[in-house]
């Protein structure tokens, strides 16, 4: 175990845009990037669409082909009754509704494992565009083989379009907490925990709590109002967008 922790203290992102491994050409680096990516996603792609039918629906698959028949606003009002928010469904609607083959079960567990390859893409791009080679490296093993992702990522359910999700409103959250009264931060960090929210309410609260626990902290070590004003402005217009559903999210949370 020290010597896995004493290999991972030594993997560092670069910080600058073109920055390079000592020894590896541009284009070496490159051309190993692409292709680390691409066989990470056809193993992905292996595991998420192989045999889709293989298990009966599980209970809570069974709620999900119950709902994303309906018509968007019957939608809406079913799931408002229960603990889930509406847009995962929306999107099971929409994509039940195109004229793909297979059985119904069949084409949502794609959906699901479509979204995964997405959150693969997004994480390429987002986080591991400047990252040491060895570094994306071990992350994509750990990522494309994880027994968790693929028991989910197969799963017709909104845990796969969560990834994704989160995966986009870290970005703004990360730069929000660099300079949080930078114009257009809050804002825009507003806008993806609401979006976060709006597909599920776990992490959209975990999000905004831990971004509300680091601006509390950073205002009691610097002494000063500015990180608190900025999210005050987060909270205020996430509130409003969110203004639809806070009633069912309070029911949920009960």
């Amino acid at each position: 175990m020290s010597g896995a922790l004493s290999a991972l203290s030594r993997l560092r992102p670069w910080r600058r845009r073109g920055a390079e491994p000592p020894g590896m050409p541009v284009g070496r680096r490159t051309r190993s990037d692409r292709f680390l990516l691409a066989f990470c996603l056809a193993i992905q792609a292996l595991l998420m669409f192989w045999r889709l039918d293989l298990l009966p629906a599980r209970t809570d698959e069974g709620h999900t082909l119950e709902v994303a028949p309906l018509p968007p606003r019957e939608i809406a009002r079913h799931v408002a009754a229960d603990i889930h928010p509406p847009v995962y469904f929306w999107s099971a609607h929409g994509w039940l509704r195109l004229p793909l083959p297979g059985e119904p079960l069949s084409r949502l567990r794609a959906l699901s494992g479509l979204f995964v390859l997405l959150t693969t893409l997004l994480v390429r791009r987002l986080w591991l565009a400047r990252a040491d080679l060895r570094l994306g490296a071990f992350f994509f093993l750990l990522w494309t083989l994880s027994p968790c992702l693929v028991l989910y990522g197969r799963m017709a359910r909104s845990h796969s379009l969560q990834m994704p999700a989160a995966t986009l409103a870290l970005t703004p959250a990360v730069r929000y907490l660099q300079e949080p009264l930078m114009r257009g931060r809050a804002p825009g960090l507003a806008a993806a925990t609401t979006a976060l929210l709006y597909v599920h309410y776990l992490p959209g609260l975990a999000l905004a709590g831990a971004v509300a626990i680091a601006s509390c902290w950073r205002a009691l070590r610097e002494k000063s109002s500015f990180p608190l004003r900025g999210l005050a402005t987060v909270g205020g217009v996430a509130v409003l967008l969110y203004a639809p559903w806070l009633a069912t999210l309070w029911a949920a949370a009960g």
